[in-house]
């Protein structure tokens, strides 16, 4: 529902510049009944009639809402498959410790769908896992990062925006001391795999880490961090 053009199309339709909607297919306005029932109420409140070219069916009367209600529920169930073979093909795939996209981590590169350590970032990886070690604890070790002028990964988005390049925050840091990509592995929820890529940090190094921040109160953080 949230998609500009079917918002666009609402708006004329709530100004009453349109007569008839016609579609290719219900399922190219729609996939969800509770959505569909919204926007009949908007149609049948400003007079508009709407009309699928390969779908014979009269949202006047009741036969027809029965038709393309039947539609409906088969284009949701549709949707819903989709989605559950996607979730399993995502947990399949994690179980063979697979990177399966997404925001590239620190002190790696993604080619052809795989992670490969970038040499520069991957020793700034040890050093932000050493200096905490060191360190004590998370503000510390940020100040001390600052001052070795160690900043977060520099990329390029789509359309060209540069973002990153900044000194981590502290939630940054937390979330890259818990990260079990840099220790070889692959998380996915709860569970961690052996991954398909190469490892920046020892074992060793990434338990102690891992209890000093349990010790620390470093567990999962609730709410949403700030970007690097």
């Amino acid at each position: 529902m949230e998609r500009p053009g079917l918002q666009r199309l609402l708006e004329d339709v709530r100004a009453g510049r349109l007569d008839v909607i016609v579609v290719y297919k219900v399922d190219r306005l729609t996939r969800a009944l509770s959505d569909f029932a919204k926007m009949v109420e908007i149609f049948d409140a400003a007079g508009v009639s709407f009309v699928s070219v390969t779908q014979a069916f009269n949202t006047t009367s009741s036969m027809g809402r029965l038709t393309l209600n039947v539609l409906l529920s088969f284009a949701q169930f549709e949707r819903e498959v989709t989605a559950e073979r996607i979730r399993d093909k995502v947990a399949a795939s994690k179980r063979k410790g697979m990177w399966m996209g997404g925001a590239v981590p620190f002190g790696y590169e993604a080619q052809d769908k795989a992670l490969i350590v970038n040499a520069d970032e991957a020793d700034a990886v040890r050093t932000i896992f050493r200096e905490y070690l060191e360190a004590g604890s998370v503000p510390v070790s940020r100040r001390r990062l600052g001052r070795l002028g160690i900043v977060s990964k520099v990329q390029t988005e789509r359309h060209g925006r540069v973002t990153g390049g900044q000194p981590f925050s502290s939630g940054a840091l937390y979330h890259l001391l818990q990260n079990a990509t840099y220790v070889g592995k692959v998380r996915h929820k709860g569970d961690i795999h052996i991954g398909q890529h190469a490892a920046i940090v020892d074992e060793a190094t990434w338990q102690r880490v891992q209890e000093h921040l349990d010790g620390n109160g470093g567990g999962p953080i609730s709410g949403r961090r700030k970007p690097a």
